[in-house]
C-alpha cells in the first residue's frame, strides 16, 4: 500500500491504481490478436466426394417376435412352437438377406433356463440383433 508524504508525522494512503501490469496484459493479448485473426480467416482449399453410386436403402424386413409363456411353450409371430421347431426356424431366418431383427418377448414367470435357451439357440443360429421387448 502506498502513503502519502504530506504530514512526516501521520501518513496517508493513496487512492491509485498502479495501471502498468494491465497496459502490459493488453498490448500482450493485442499481439496475439494480430497473429491469430489472419490464421483464423484464411480459408483452406477442400475437395469433398460426390456421391456417385448412390445405392438404395435397404428393403425394411420386419422383426421376428418370440414370446416366451409362463408354461414354457413358445409362440412364433403368434403360432404355437415347440422348442426344437423353433431352433429350426431361427437357422432358416437367420440366412435371409436382410437379417431380420429378433425381437424376445419374456412372460415375468417364465423360466430362465428357457430364456437362456432361447438365446443360446439365436446365437448360433447367426442372429446378430436380438432384443428384448416389454411385454405390456
Amino acid at each position: 500500500m502506498a502513503f502519502a508524504a504530506d504530514s512526516p508525522h501521520r501518513p496517508t494512503a493513496l487512492a491509485e491504481i498502479n495501471v502498468t501490469p494491465l497496459v502490459d496484459v493488453m498490448l500482450v493479448l493485442l499481439i496475439i490478436f494480430m497473429i491469430a485473426t489472419p490464421v483464423l480467416t484464411r480459408s483452406v482449399p477442400l475437395e469433398l466426394p460426390q456421391a456417385r453410386d448412390a445405392q438404395p436403402p435397404p428393403p425394411k424386413v420386419d422383426p421376428l417376435r418370440i414370446h416366451l409363456r409362463a408354461d414354457g411353450s413358445a409362440l412364433w409371430n403368434g403360432a404355437p412352437l415347440s422348442m426344437p421347431l423353433v431352433d429350426a426356424l431361427l437357422r432358416a431366418e437367420a440366412q435371409r438377406s436382410p437379417q431380420p431383427a429378433l425381437e424376445i418377448e419374456s412372460h415375468p414367470e417364465s423360466r430362465y433356463d428357457m430364456v437362456t435357451a432361447l438365446l443360446a439357440s439365436a446365437r448360433n443360429a447367426g442372429f446378430s440383433r436380438i432384443g428384448f421387448v416389454d411385454p405390456s
